[in-house]
C-alpha cells in the first residue's frame, strides 16, 4: 500500500513539474477566451506568400520579412476572432500589428470530408524586421504565447 501511495504522488509530481516546465518555456500553444478556443499550429518566416487572388505578398522593405502565423480554431466562430486585435512583439519590444488576417475551412487527410465537420483554420501575417528571431504573440485579453518553439525558418540569409 505504501509503495502505491508513493507511486501515485511520483505521478502527481512528475505531471505538476511537466505543467510548470512548459508554462516557464512558453509551450503552451491554446488560448481560451469566452466561447473561443484555439491553438497555434505553425510559425514560419517567409519572403513572400501567394495570396487567395493569385497575387505575390511582399514587404516593401528588404530589411523587413513575413512572419506567418497560423492557428486551429477549436471552439467558437471564426470572424470574432478575426476582430480581435492579435498582436506580435519581438525580442527588442517592438509590437506588430498583422497586415493581413484569414480564416479557411480544411478536412482532415484521415477522414472523408462527409464524415465531420472541416477545420477552421486561420491565419496572421505580420511584416518584421528580418533581424528579429523571438516572437509573442499578444491577444486582446492580455494572454500572450511564445512563439520561438514553433518558428520554422524558411528563408535562406
Amino acid at each position: 500500500m505504501n509503495r502505491q501511495r508513493i507511486s501515485t504522488r511520483l505521478i502527481v509530481l512528475g505531471s505538476l513539474v511537466t505543467l510548470l516546465i512548459s508554462c516557464a518555456f512558453g509551450r503552451n500553444n491554446k488560448i481560451t477566451a469566452g466561447d473561443i478556443s484555439l491553438e497555434i499550429i505553425s510559425v514560419s518566416r517567409v519572403e513572400s506568400l501567394i495570396t487567395s487572388d493569385g497575387s505575390t505578398y511582399k514587404p516593401k522593405s528588404d530589411n523587413d520579412i513575413i512572419l506567418l502565423v497560423k492557428a486551429q480554431l477549436l471552439s467558437g466562430n471564426p470572424e470574432t476572432v478575426l476582430d480581435w486585435k492579435v498582436l506580435v512583439r519581438d525580442e527588442s519590444g517592438q509590437v506588430i500589428k498583422p497586415s493581413m488576417k484569414s480564416s479557411h475551412s480544411t478536412y482532415s487527410d484521415q477522414v472523408e470530408e462527409s464524415e465531420t465537420e472541416p477545420a477552421t483554420e486561420l491565419q496572421w501575417v505580420f511584416v518584421v524586421a528580418k533581424s528579429a528571431k523571438a516572437f509573442t504573440l499578444i491577444f486582446p485579453d492580455e494572454q500572450t504565447i511564445k512563439l520561438d518553439h514553433l518558428l520554422k525558418d524558411d528563408v535562406s540569409e
